[in-house]
């Protein structure tokens, strides 16, 4: 399978940001975004669906589908197989015993949770938009998931806002929220 990757700008500016802040941590959390993006590339083998691109943005890691897909059942599937795979793996830490505080244990939990918010973008933003798809016309389904996205990532950045004022810390989460705002609220092409 051949695959063309693509770095944006915000990627970097997100990578160089966890690199100042967290450069202990950083490791683990490649770990556990590489986890991630090949649960989707399992996703995509079961399905038989070939995959073309693998793109890093604003919202991490995209891979992108040769060919359209068949079926919003297939979107669905396609979205739960990274949030899984951080879940799986997060259960073989227990199972071994990792320590709950292990950095990787814990990025893997958040990246997995986070990741099933209902915001434009994430997984979880994408299964609500192909449920909402089977459900009612793309009008209203559009409109609803817009809607639903800008709850979850107001209520994100509230919460980075927080931490970043009571701690001084998650300089990261602060620039995360920012830039996926930027991305679905300002920029022209959603």
């Amino acid at each position: 399978m051949k695959i063309k990757y693509k770095v944006g700008f915000f990627a970097v500016l997100m990578l160089v940001t966890l690199i100042v802040t967290s450069p202990r941590y950083f490791p683990a959390l490649i770990c556990s975004v590489t986890i991630h993006e090949l649960g989707h590339i399992l996703a995509a083998k079961i399905k038989n669906i070939r995959l073309s691109e693998l793109k890093l943005g604003i919202l991490g890691a995209s891979l992108f589908p040769k060919d359209q897909l068949f079926s919003y059942g297939d979107e669905i599937f396609l979205c739960l197989g990274g949030p899984l795979m951080n879940f799986v793996s997060v259960a073989v830490c227990i199972v071994l015993r990792v320590s709950p505080s292990s950095f990787f244990l814990m990025s893997s939990l958040a990246l997995g949770t986070l990741n099933m918010l209902p915001i434009h973008g994430f997984d979880g933003g994408r299964i609500l938009s192909a449920f909402l798809h089977m459900r009612l016309s793309p009008q209203n389904a559009r409109r609803i998931a817009k809607v639903v996205s800008f709850v979850f990532l107001f209520s994100l950045w509230c919460v980075s806002v927080y931490f970043l004022l009571r701690r001084a810390a998650t300089l990261s989460l602060f620039v995360f929220s920012v830039s996926v705002f930027v991305k679905i609220f300002i920029s022209e092409d959603v």
